[in-house]
């Protein structure tokens, strides 16, 4: 077997994280030219059906229910143990989930149908175009789910390169045929069709990439096999469940904020909120290649190593997590106001006070991965509906007692207090003390930011604002203060050990691993039955 493409190696974290952020990048850069063609080439009626079809049919995206995820994880812990029957298994059971997960979309894109048009006034010159647009939407969606799992054996694989490839040609060609066919008659027909096609062109090359990165791949339902079928949906509801909480997580603010303050009141909340999701999404994009490597070490007893990513990892993540946290409070401001004018003022406080509160979480994202890797991942389901609970219960309060800042500042606590439970579940889980995650991980990282944030403060004292566009040199000041005193901090700090040091994290003795996995107890790394 091969765990990766016959005819070039497996790239390194850097470089699959690299594709990883590329690939986010230019989705957003791709969206953000694209919007304005699109909405004047359809126009607003048109437009506005559209996305009421395409969020219509992406309602039954909940029906893969995790298996994606699952897939992807299951199939780097067998990788990293060669065991290619274990491989055709799980791949087969979960292509016949998902192609189940198909049918049943396709059911529900016809019974839409009959709903879409009790619910919304349409002409009926447009009748007809939106009947086959509600179909091509619905069968474009449910095709994703089983070509979706050829997107989870290149993650498997850690072939982010493969897959960013072809995800950003595809984004391109569909750019491209919008620019050209959307000036035709049957404009709301185009863009199912051209979503379709780019689909399918994706799948096949997702397809053939899979087939010669793996030798002794099988497609057949005699592959199909019940003990997988058990281990995909164990480790998917969860997910699955996580998921449907940070969901809902990043959609309470506007609808309190709408509903008891004013409609008014959502528009700054959610120019901060597009900004901070930007950095969310890199911050998932650079670490979500650390989850196969964990699953990985996981399948190996590798425990040194994943010790040692996530404590080096963590300290890379709490140092990115400072630097952009307070570089948004601190040139927020001018940014928003030289992107959007000086109409949005609370849109900078809003901004600021979720930044913070959002430093602990993000610098956790590298945890998170990790702990996915070696399947602790029914605690973070549990931290996530936690953080929703308390989100939704302190949020009405606030809005009720207070106003939209301070439902803010509620949700930013909430956030922290989310990551410093996870900062604790992820040293019990790896058996990595508080004191040693402090000292090797976080410390490091405050460090570095010390002399960055007091420039930033000066800024904001001497006035940012007065002067237009002066905030990007001082922007840039600030990163390469950051990059020098990280430097110092981190790896000039590294290399001035001796060479036989080793980290006190990856002194742990491993006896007490395997000690605590024989007796059976909570802080085992891997699942029992992994370990038969």
């Amino acid at each position: 077997m091969a765990s990766s493409d016959k005819n070039s190696p497996t790239p390194g974290l850097a470089t699959n994280a690299a594709w990883n952020c590329v690939g986010t990048l230019s989705d957003a850069l791709i969206g953000f030219f694209m919007m304005p063609f699109v909405l004047n080439a359809l126009g607003d009626t048109t437009y506005g059906l559209w996305a009421l079809i395409a969020s219509l049919t992406g309602c039954f995206g909940f029906l893969d229910l995790g298996v994606r995820g699952a897939l992807g994880r299951q199939l780097a812990f067998h990788l990293a143990r060669r065991d290619m029957h274990h491989v055709n298994t799980t791949l087969n059971t979960a292509v016949a989930l998902l192609s189940a997960a198909c049918l049943i979309t396709l059911l529900g894109a016809v019974a839409l149908q009959f709903l879409f048009f009790r619910l919304f006034d349409v002409s009926p010159d447009q009748e007809w175009i939106v009947r086959i647009t509600l179909l091509l939407a619905g069968l474009n969606l449910a095709l994703s789910f089983p070509i979706s799992a050829f997107d989870a054996t290149l993650w498997a694989a850690q072939r982010f390169d493969r897959l960013n490839q072809i995800d950003i040609s595809v984004s391109v060609l569909k750019a491209v045929l919008m620019v050209l066919f959307l000036k035709s008659p049957a404009t709301l027909i185009c863009l199912p069709v051209i979503s379709l096609a780019g689909s399918l062109i994706a799948g096949s090359l997702k397809l053939a990439t899979t087939w010669t990165a793996f030798g002794g791949l099988k497609i057949g339902v005699r592959f199909i096999s019940r003990t997988a079928l058990g281990n995909i949906f164990g480790f998917g509801l969860w997910n699955f469940i996580g998921s449907l909480a940070r969901q809902i997580i990043m959609r309470i603010p506007a609808v309190v904020i709408g509903s008891y303050v004013g409609p008014a009141a959502v528009t700054p909340y959610a120019i901060a909120e597009k900004l901070l999701n930007v950095i969310s999404s890199l911050f998932s994009a650079a670490t979500g290649v650390l989850t196969p490597k964990s699953a990985g070490y996981s399948a190996l007893d590798d425990f040194t190593r994943q010790r040692t990513l996530f404590v080096h990892g963590g300290r890379l993540c709490w140092a990115m997590a400072l630097f952009t946290g307070l570089g948004l409070c601190f040139f927020g401001q001018p940014f928003i106001a030289a992107w959007l004018g000086p109409k949005h003022p609370l849109a900078a406080v809003y901004l600021a006070i979720i930044a913070l509160g959002s430093i602990v979480p993000l610098s956790q994202s590298m945890t998170g991965c990790v702990l996915l890797g070696v399947a602790r991942h029914q605690f973070l389901a549990v931290i996530a509906i936690g953080q929703t609970v308390l989100a939704i219960g302190l949020s009405l309060l606030a809005a009720t007692y207070g106003d939209a800042l301070t439902v803010c500042v509620v949700l930013a606590v909430v956030s922290t207090l989310a990551g410093l439970v996870l900062v604790w579940h992820g040293c019990r889980s790896l058996h990595v003390p508080l004191v040693d995650y402090a000292r090797e991980a976080v410390g490091p990282a405050v460090a570095a930011c010390v002399i960055p944030a007091a420039f930033g403060a000066a800024m904001i004292f001497m006035g940012t604002s007065l002067f237009a566009y002066a905030f990007v040199a001082q922007m840039a000041c600030y990163s390469l203060l950051f990059v020098a005193f990280f430097y110092r901090f981190s790896l000039i700090g590294a290399s001035c050990r001796s060479p036989g040091h080793v980290p006190r994290v990856t002194q742990i003795s491993d006896r007490h691993w395997l000690w605590s996995r024989r007796l059976g107890t909570r802080t085992e790394l891997v699942p029992k039955d992994v370990l038969k």
